[in-house]
């Protein structure tokens, strides 16, 4: 079960049986998801390789740097691929695009 806030519609069919819908997402409200998701996805990243970056001798800001950037393109690309296949983007396709960094378990 995601916790991810997205407008959503439920429809019940009969009293035992609910089907969760999505709402389409307006332009800027993807761009938006889109844009605070690769800030994110930067962050996490970069800070994963401060420890990694001093232990070897390269520059801490450069680490940094490099690590967010190849997150970043990473899941770019993917995004582009999605959006290859059919012109669009779905909330689905963008969720698969960011699930393609190991980002370890959830609790």
């Amino acid at each position: 079960m995601t916790k991810r806030k997205t407008q959503t519609k439920d429809t019940e069919l009969n009293t035992s049986v609910v089907i969760h819908e999505e709402k389409p997402m307006g332009f800027f409200k993807m761009i938006s998801e889109i844009f605070w998701r690769m800030i994110a996805t930067f962050i996490a990243n970069g800070l994963a390789v401060v420890g990694a970056g001093s232990i070897i001798g390269i520059d801490i800001l450069d680490a940094v740097m490099l690590a967010g950037s190849l997150g970043v393109i990473k899941v770019s690309e993917q995004l582009a691929r999605n959006f290859l296949d059919d012109g669009r983007l779905t909330m689905e396709e963008i969720n698969d695009s960011f699930s393609v960094l190991d980002r370890g378990p959830k609790k």
